[in-house]
């Protein structure tokens, strides 16, 4: 998770056992889901690092009612469909 405000979260994500595909992600927002998507966007700087661009994700929030609200990001295994928390934060709204 590299940005977290009340308008929405951005960073990236890899598979370590297939570093060269995409992963899916999903996100919670106290408790209830609220997008799942790909980690499939291009940052060249991960290249570097990962072997591939393609690992960055971005969501968009709205409607959050005022107050504080815990943030969860989870990646999502594509052959098992387990999730591993990456990171979680709070936001204000």
């Amino acid at each position: 998770m590299d940005v977290l405000t009340k308008a929405g979260v951005s960073g990236w994500a890899y598979d370590k056992d297939d570093p060269t595909k995409s992963i899916g992600i999903l996100i919670r927002i106290d408790g209830n889901i609220v997008a799942q998507l790909t980690a499939s966007a291009n940052r060249g700087d991960l290249t570097p690092i990962i072997g591939s661009p393609n690992h960055a994700f971005a969501a968009n929030f709205s409607g959050l009612a005022p107050g504080t609200h815990k943030v969860e990001i989870f990646a999502v295994d594509a052959a098992t469909g387990v999730t591993t928390l990456l990171g979680a934060k709070s936001i204000v709204a």
